[in-house]
């Protein structure tokens, strides 16, 4: 009879993901929003949905680090009413962060969108590199705020 060794234990593998930032990915593209899972996960606690209306619910149900918004051309509006009703929620408590990824990041795209209250922005099509990059960035200085 052959004995079964178990396998070795990795306390990070149990453990580790505890102590990853937790990230709201709001991205309306499919394949966009796959890629960011199949990215993301590797580096965060993740969670992904596709609409913008369900920020302010999985807020009030789980402490978010950060949300990434992505905005895709010509539907800032739906973004910066879900942003709003985030910031009229921080009031009651914690601010949470929010990352903006959008299409065209030009200086009048930015001036609304830092106006609107976004805490980062990134231009598409983007590297994972600068990604993780921008989002590490706001996380350390919503840290250094704490």
């Amino acid at each position: 009879m052959r004995s079964v060794q178990p396998a070795p234990f990795e306390p990070d593998s149990l453990f580790g993901r505890l102590h990853l930032p937790s990230l709201l990915v709001v991205e309306q593209n499919q394949e966009t929003s796959e890629l960011l899972e199949l990215f993301l996960s590797q580096a965060y606690n993740l969670t992904v949905v596709r609409h913008h209306d369900r920020v302010t619910d999985l807020l009030r149900a789980f402490p978010y680090q950060l949300v990434f918004m992505g905005i895709d051309e010509g539907c800032e509006q739906p973004a910066i009413d879900a942003l709003q009703a985030l910031r009229l929620e921080d009031r009651a408590g914690r601010r949470t962060p929010v990352v903006a990824s959008v299409c065209c990041l030009d200086s009048e795209t930015e001036r609304r969108l830092f106006n609107a209250g976004f805490d980062g922005f990134i231009k598409r099509t983007f590297t994972l590199r600068a990604l993780c990059d921008m989002l590490n960035r706001v996380l350390q200085r919503e840290n250094a705020f704490a």
